[in-house]
């Protein structure tokens, strides 16, 4: 079936109409004739398989990647670097003006690289035809792609990979089948910073993977090995965690902060793109700001602040994180780091309550801020304390329902995405909103 294709989704994919209903095509551009098979017809719409592009636009590339048409891992390979660029800065403006209802302009999209920024990735261990295949999930299943090397990795991953892969295909182990919940080993999961390598293998059970230690410490990495035994099919990491050699953690130095992580902790995943993001945010504060730092996770970034300003409070519900964080603040002497475990709508108006005026920073996760945090930022009390928000984001679509919900008391001064995943459809948002005057809320 022929179709024309009119925009790009929110994922990057191509829309158009088929019969009266929208039609999503995966790898189509805007502007082209393509050959469809319909493999997903609901009510209202359909997805769509792309057989051929019989117009193709001039925004089309040819995907560097050889796995590009069935790896999930990337969405944007076939689309002009310029294009992608344009897409994601419409894809923040349109999402804060449809959900939002703000009429902004985003910022340019601010973009240092393009392939090799990965500093982590998770790979899949399934088994066929009896035998371990390593590789990634094919788009929208638990298929495996048997890939060789990604090209949005590091090549320390990259390396890295190729040689637990070449021990685990040719060692007897079993990958893990999601019908049958059979198998020996899920994940395998790589970060590298600084020449320093951690690897954790994610199994249904104790399994012998010391070797893999050894290959690489005698290939001369600077590695550690862990292993994680887990029950569950969606928190990757979640289960018993096993030191088995080698590293316990990443060194960092960065922001005259020193810290520690492992394969649990959270770390962006493009080091050149966070470093700017939070020189960004220290742009927009001050050194006289006591600064609240919600949802403050191990207290990096909370770290990073104090070095610039008066006074940091650090709130973060998840107990491991924030006894990380209190580790991280007398680990490198900062006296000027409270960290509170605690959520921070159950606390916010103990934390406020003595302070004249003051800061605050949010990055949650995807869902966004729970509207508990909205109400309490717009009440009166707190309202006329809060002179500055900062909204770091992964998700468009529940930054803007945040800032639908503040703009009555907070105007937006800037709007600027970061592209921490390029060639993938994900952009990191970071908004600023000042508070209005006491006479415009009257």
């Amino acid at each position: 079936m022929k179709i024309k294709i009119d925009k790009l989704g929110i994922n990057g994919e191509g829309v158009g109409r088929l019969d009266g209903k929208v039609c999503f095509v995966f790898g189509a551009l805007p502007d082209e004739e393509v050959d469809v098979s319909v493999v997903e017809d609901k009510k209202k719409f359909c997805v769509a398989k792309l057989n051929s592009v019989l117009k193709k636009s001039v925004d089309r590339v040819d995907p560097p990647c050889p796995y590009f048409d069935r790896c999930g891992g990337c969405d944007l390979q076939h689309i002009s670097k310029e294009k992608e660029i344009a897409f994601k800065s419409d894809k923040v403006g349109d999402t804060l003006r449809k959900i939002g209802k703000v009429d902004v302009t985003a910022g340019a999209v601010v973009r240092l690289n393009d392939y090799g920024y990965r500093n982590k990735m998770v790979y899949k261990v399934a088994s066929i035809n009896g035998r371990a295949k390593v590789g990634m999930f094919s788009r929208g299943s638990h298929s495996i792609v048997d890939i060789h090397r990604c090209l949005i990795a590091s090549e320390n991953v990259n390396i890295v990979y190729a040689k637990i892969k070449e021990y685990i295909e040719s060692s007897g182990f079993w990958g893990y089948d999601f019908k049958s919940k059979k198998g020996d080993i899920k994940y395998i999961v790589i970060r590298e910073h600084s020449g320093q390598v951690l690897v954790t293998i994610v199994a249904t059970k104790k399994v012998d993977v010391k070797a893999i230690f050894d290959i690489l410490h005698s290939n001369g990495f600077d590695v550690g090995l862990s292993l994680v035994i887990s029950n569950s099919d969606s928190e990757i990491m979640s289960g018993k965690y096993i030191h088995i050699a080698g590293l316990s953690g990443i060194k960092i130095n960065e922001f005259g902060i020193e810290y520690e992580i492992d394969n649990r902790g959270f770390l962006q995943v493009n080091n050149e793109i966070k470093t700017e993001l939070y020189n960004a945010v220290l742009s927009e504060i001050d050194a006289s700001d006591t600064v609240i730092d919600g949802y403050s996770g191990a207290g990096l970034l909370s770290a990073i602040m104090s070095r610039k300003c008066k006074k940091v409070i650090g709130i973060e519900i998840n107990s491991s994180s924030s006894a990380s964080a209190k580790k991280l603040a007398e680990k490198n002497g900062i006296k000027n780091l409270k960290c509170i475990t605690s959520d921070i709508k159950d606390c916010f108006d103990d934390v406020v309550k003595n302070i004249t005026e003051c800061v605050v920073v949010l990055d949650p996760a995807r869902s966004g801020c729970d509207s508990g945090v909205i109400d309490c930022l717009k009440r009166d009390d707190v309202h006329k304390k809060v002179s500055k928000i900062i909204y770091i984001s992964c998700n468009p679509s529940t930054l803007a329902r945040d800032i639908e919900r503040l703009k009555t008391h907070y105007d937006i001064s800037s709007v600027r995405p970061w592209d921490m995943f390029p060639k993938t459809s994900h952009i990191e948002t970071l908004v600023v909103m000042e508070r209005k005057q006491e006479d415009v809320l009257n």
